[in-house]
């Protein structure tokens, strides 16, 4: 600070020494401390304040994030400092959280709605928001889904496939299901301790019925097979009832969102005074939310921290929807320019208009997690109907990511969004002519007619249990993900009855599924629509990086590691690696390759749950990398950046080649997994997930699979080793 006021008033120079500094205020506006306006700034309190002061309620309900202190007195003395000021004008402290592995200390708090009309009018006089105990001031209750009610419902029967079998594996924080719909009947296991489901009317239970229905049978409009084991359900929203003209659905507005769901998953893996753990068995969990007013800027949130702690702890992998926008997009031509645009250049023109303002469209919280498998839409679905009437279509390829998806990069610049899945067509209202410049494109919301990803839905009358509606968006995307999962369970159950229980040891399924999906990744045709809509010369240079913030690493392709082709082989395996080891890998060459002038692609991926030091900038502890093998087969990188893969939880590869590479056989791709501490001390071994895939184009006739199949059968399968 005093260096600063020797910069802004020009008086005097720098001590020995600190002369740099005037550099870093050269790019500066303004150094001060931590005040008001960061308590208030872009956190989405002051906006529900307000709305709370039109629809004249009498109080209202925040959190305030307190910083967090390392002790209990010390955390004591700063809720009961803050409670005090609260209490001087009436307000009160409703509940209190504390989490001290992510470094968090949450309140609940209630204030008259005179005292907040004093600080939107001007917040730096009134005390309370002056605290200096606190760090943030969070909205609570945040809305999740609003859906009109007047849409005419389609119809599905549900096919006869036997019952459930075995126990849970996928978990579902969401909304309350509809639980004898005939698409859900017998397949779901609603876990409900805190009684939501006793004020939750059939007609609001919209969103939890539609993940529901969308991991158990997929996008209802393709094949229908479901899913073979109970999905376990924990409801941790409620609707807002007071809202008549709209079904909407939110956490409860008396719930700190962390402490909702620290109970919700702890309730599963551990065992409570009157209870055993509920779902042990379940591996991954389904997060189909994110909050609309808590963008990620930089700083990860308490939520994203939790989600980061609770995955390592536990070992179950969290598959996130990374958020939607539907903000209109403005478009800087006239409406009537733009209705007669061919449908490619008003592709390029949305995209345009989306990376205008991509700022606004960053990740919702808890996106950003840096353990969870963060999923954006692809603007697919497998319905066969067309826009119409007043709906336009302005997305012309199904390889397309969705115009309304949160865009990342993830924390310390990884890779975020990981994956792209199916989010429906995403449509707008057709302008009307003779409007713009510029041209505001307005998201068609609430629209519950195909095309979408048909989902099972409360009925329009009384008593209906077959109605379906159409959805998009990253919260169907990540839905399809987790189902995805359910079907990689059985990948690994069929390689440890082929291989023995040590391919893949149990505990580890959580790490082998977030390699897998991964895995299955790729940028083909959505990286070509957005260099033609995209590319220039200013991010030429580092536009692999830059087009990561849309695709991540690529819509997955979930065949490809559900089976392999007699010209594709994947070798997967997982274990658990310390600080400073090394475990080396041994992929064997098939013989039939060498020589040969071919294209081949190689893609290895290495996926893990790491500690976490939320007290540190670093914070990810453990740092797993590997450097892909290139010379022996004469391979280089495509796709995403080198340096960005290994900025995250995930290092996707791809390379590939068409020069002839020779070798004998025997020769083999050597990949090295190594271990490092990157924020704090790495006490416990890490446990991972490798994949590796060789192919070759499938029109070529060389038996790449059978070829390798055999030599590890000779080698007795791939074995780590640690290094001295």
């Amino acid at each position: 600070m005093s260096l600063w006021q020797l910069y802004v008033s020009d008086q005097g120079k720098f001590p020995h020494g600190f002369a740099r500094w005037r550099h870093v205020f050269d790019r500066l506006k303004i150094v001060r401390p931590w005040d008001v306006e960061d308590r208030l700034a872009e956190r989405g309190a002051l906006e529900q304040w307000q709305a709370t002061i039109s629809v004249g309620q009498q109080t209202a309900r925040f959190e305030a994030e307190l910083w967090f202190r390392a002790t209990s007195n010390r955390r004591d003395t700063a809720r009961d400092a803050f409670a005090a000021t609260i209490s001087s004008v009436g307000g009160q402290v409703i509940r209190e959280a504390v989490v001290p592995e992510i470094a968090y200390h949450g309140l609940l708090a209630e204030v008259p709605i005179q005292t907040i009309a004093s600080v939107i009018a001007q917040h730096d006089s009134v005390a309370w928001v002056r605290s200096d105990d606190v760090m943030f001031f969070n909205p609570v209750g945040q809305t999740i889904v609003e859906v009109a009610s007047t849409a005419e419902l389609s119809e599905v029967a549900a096919p006869d496939f036997g019952g459930v079998t075995s126990q849970p594996v996928i978990a579902l924080l969401d909304g309350m299901p509809l639980q004898n719909h005939e698409l859900l009947a017998g397949r779901l296991l609603v876990d409900d301790p805190d009684d939501f489901a006793a004020n939750y009317p059939a007609s609001h239970r919209l969103h939890g019925t539609a993940m529901a229905s969308t991991i158990v049978w997929g996008d209802l409009s393709g094949p229908l097979t479901p899913v073979r084991r109970p999905l376990y359900v924990r409801p941790v929203m409620r609707p807002i009832l007071e809202w008549p003209q709209s079904r909407a659905e939110r956490i409860p507005e008396d719930e700190l969102t962390v402490d909702l769901i620290h109970r919700s998953v702890r309730r599963m893996f551990e065992s409570e005074a009157d209870s055993t753990a509920v779902a042990p068995s379940v591996r991954v969990i389904n997060l189909s939310l994110g909050d609309p007013v808590r963008i990620f800027d930089r700083q990860l949130s308490s939520w994203a921290r939790l989600i980061d702690w609770l995955a390592s702890r536990y070992q179950v992998l969290f598959v996130v929807s990374a958020g939607n926008h539907l903000q209109p997009l403005m478009i800087d031509a006239p409406s009537d320019d733009i209705l007669k645009l061919p449908s490619e250049d008003l592709e390029v023109a949305v995209l345009q208009a989306i990376e205008q303002d991509a700022r606004n469209r960053r990740l919702l919280s808890p996106a950003e997690s840096i353990n969870a498998l963060t999923v954006a839409a692809i603007h697919s679905d497998t319905s066969t109907a067309a826009a119409e009437g007043p709906r336009l279509d302005a997305t012309a390829s199904l390889d397309a990511v969705s115009p309304i998806n949160a865009l990342g990069l993830g924390f310390r610049r990884g890779i975020k969004p990981d994956v792209l899945l199916p989010g429906g067509r995403q449509l707008f209202i057709r302008p009307p002519a003779g409007t713009g410049p510029p041209t505001a494109l307005e998201i068609a919301r609430n629209d519950e007619r195909a095309p979408g990803v048909q989902v099972a839905s409360p009925g329009t009358t009384p008593g209906a249990l077959r109605a379906t509606r159409y959805m998009r968006g990253t919260s169907i995307a990540a839905a399809i993900a987790s189902r995805a999962a359910d079907s990689l369970l059985d990948v690994i159950e069929n390689v440890r009855e082929d291989w023995g229980p040590d391919a893949i040891p149990n505990g580890f399924e959580a790490v082998m599924i977030k390699a897998l999906l991964v895995h299955g990744a790729n940028w083909a045709g959505s990286f070509e629509i957005l260099e033609r809509a995209l590319r220039n010369p200013a991010n030429s240079p580092n536009f692999r990086e830059h087009v990561a913030r849309y695709l991540g690493y690529g819509r997955v392709a979930i065949d490809r590691v559900i089976s392999s082709t007699s010209q594709r082989a994947t070798l997967i395996r997982a274990n658990s690696i310390g600080t400073d080891e090394r475990h080396a890998y041994s992929v064997p060459l098939p013989p039939s390759l060498s020589g040969k002038a071919v294209w081949r692609r190689l893609t290895i991926t290495l996926a893990w749950l790491s500690p976490i030091n939320p007290l540190s900038r670093g914070y990810r502890v453990g740092a797993l990398s590997f450097q892909p093998p290139m010379a022996e087969l004469l391979l280089q990188r495509i796709e995403a950046d080198g340096i960005a893969v290994r900025r995250g939880t995930v290092q996707h590869e791809v390379l590939d080649g068409v020069q002839a590479a020779a070798y004998v056989d025997g020769n083999a791709l050597s990949i090295h997994v190594d271990c490092k501490e990157d924020s704090g001390s790495l006490s416990e071994a890490v446990p991972y997930g490798l994949a590796v895939t060789v192919e070759v184009r499938q029109v070529v006739n060389l038996p790449i699979y059978e070829e390798i199949r055999e030599r590890i059968r000779l080698a007795v399968q791939i074995r780590p080793s640690a290094r001295s």
